[in-house]
This record gives structure tokens, sequence and C-alpha cells, in this order.
């Protein structure tokens, strides 16, 4: 049985992780390969992470405004209010500033959280994702 197991990780899922390189590939693999029953889509709540991650500033920003002004189905009263706050104090600012170190940073600790949650030996094996927006260089440019 662990043979099994293993020689499935090594046919099927080894190759899906060796062909995700970028945050830009891992969107394309999960939009061309559905979840049963749940459409992914870049809405405004992740739209403003992913798209800061990416470094694309000027959608992340659009994203955000969506937020901020009631523009999404997020913003139902009394549906989403902790999680779209989650994104919008931490990173707005940050967004409204084109503070790509700062976006990096945020972006990190929240990384570091999410595996914090996870079983311990996840931990072990992870590291930190580069992201785009820290390699580009600054800029102050607001839409």
């Amino acid at each position: 049985m662990p043979e099994y197991f293993i020689s499935k990780l090594e046919s099927v899922v080894l190759p899906v992780f060796h062909s995700i390189q970028t945050l830009d590939d891992l969107v394309a693999y999960v939009e061309t390969r559905p979840i049963p029953y749940r459409h992914f889509e870049i809405d405004e709540l992740r739209g403003v992470s992913l798209h800061a991650a990416r470094g694309d500033l000027e959608t992340a920003r659009a994203k955000l405004d969506d937020l901020r002004h009631g523009r999404s189905l997020w913003c139902i009263p009394s549906f989403a209010e902790a999680e779209v706050a989650s994104v919008v104090e931490p990173l707005g600012p940050l967004l409204d500033k084109g503070d790509r170190a700062g976006i990096a940073q945020q972006l990190a600790a929240w990384e570091a959280m999410r595996i914090a949650k996870l079983p311990k030996g996840f931990a072990r094996i992870w590291e930190p994702t580069p992201f785009p927006v820290e390699a580009e260089p600054e800029r102050s440019q607001l839409p």
C-alpha cells in the first residue's frame, strides 16, 4: 500500500507541483481544473491580496476600492465584516502608499500565520514565498 501511494505522488501530484512556479501559474491551474461544485474566481477579497502579491497594485487597489465602498458580495451586512476588515485594514494603507516592502511583509506575516496553524510537519518543509511585489523596485505611483 505505501508503494502505491508513493507511486501516485510521484506520477500525479509532483508533476502538478513542478508545473506551478508562479502565482499566475497557480491561478491558471485552478481555473482550468475546477474543484467540483466550486468555481474559482478572483473576487474582491482574494483579489486584493493576490494582485498585491503579483505586484499589480493598480488592480489590487481597484478590488480594495470595491470592498471599501460596498461594491462586493463580501460587503453584505452581517456576512463577512471580519474577513473584509482583516484584509482592508492591514493591506489598504500599504496599497494606498504603494509601499511594496510593507505589502510583502504583510503577505509574509499572513503566510507564516497560516503555516503555524497547520500540523507541525508542514513548518519543517515550508519555505517563505518570494512574492513578486518585493522583486520590483519601489514606486510611489498612485492611480
